[in-house]
């Protein structure tokens, strides 16, 4: 699914489905006020629970 799903968000941004972006800041403090701003901040986001995974992997 997750290759299925990065390519279908790219096929509805690429569609203009992405219309309206209503301003968030997150707990953390980042403020996003564009889709593009979320789309980075997603792809940070899920760095770190990669990186927080991968640390597991080596207790496991």
């Amino acid at each position: 699914m997750l290759i299925s799903l990065i390519q279908q968000t790219k096929n509805d941004y690429t569609n203009g489905k992405f219309v309206s972006f209503t301003p968030y800041e997150t707990h953390i403090g980042f403020h996003l006020a564009t889709f593009e701003e979320a789309i980075n901040f997603n792809n940070y986001h899920e760095g770190i629970h990669l990186g927080f995974m991968m640390n597991i992997r080596k207790f496991v």
